[in-house]
């Protein structure tokens, strides 16, 4: 199992260490990303104790803003379809959040029992406070945007010379306490700090 993982995320990886390449327009569809994402929890050694009977996504959007809708759907669709496998020995789901207010995110995070969250384009003024609520109740957070993940969210999936690449933001991940494996890791091209 976990060498089939290993080498799923080899191949949605291949050129992923390109030397800070630049993301194209082209957006990774919903079902490869959750796909690739989904993956990337197994490789956390810390998402079997945090979660609860489950491992859940919780896909985070704001309400009325027609391309945040749009990747939210998409994306939820995506990580719906992966429900009937496990994450860790683990049964896994997805759940939507319309972020609203802090105070409401970090409510819906407590009682959904939300183990990482998928950040939806959309939120450009709420990422830095987005990404402090990751920190602070320790979930996984992955970006739906480049600059969210070079702005502090762990991980992202996004489009380098045709390929789709694996963002790893270093600094984001450790504070989110997720401690990938090395084996994940070196499939990553790293972009903190940039």
């Amino acid at each position: 199992m976990r060498m089939t993982l290993l080498i799923g995320l080899a191949c949605c990886a291949i050129g992923g260490n390109a030397h800070h390449a630049t993301a194209q327009s082209i957006p990774v569809p919903g079902a490869r990303q959750a796909s690739i994402l989904t993956r990337a929890l197994a490789y956390s050694r810390t998402i079997k104790e945090r979660a609860g009977d489950a491992v859940v996504v919780g896909v985070i959007y704001l309400s009325g803003h027609s391309g945040s809708e749009a990747m939210a759907n998409d994306v939820y669709l995506g990580f719906k379809t992966l429900e009937s496998f496990a994450v860790r020995g683990l049964p896994f789901r997805v759940t939507r959040i319309a972020y609203t207010r802090d105070d409401e995110l970090r409510r819906t995070i407590r009682e959904a029992g939300v183990d990482a969250l998928f950040v939806c384009a959309g939120l450009d003024d709420a990422i830095a406070s987005i990404a402090s609520i990751a920190r602070e109740t320790k979930v996984i957070s992955f970006g739906g945007v480049e600059d969210y993940v070079t702005q502090g969210l762990s991980l992202g999936v996004f489009v380098v010379a045709t390929k789709p690449t694996i963002y790893f933001n270093k600094t984001a991940s450790l504070q989110e306490e997720a401690d990938f494996a090395i084996e994940f890791v070196q499939l990553t091209t790293p972009v903190d700090g940039r």
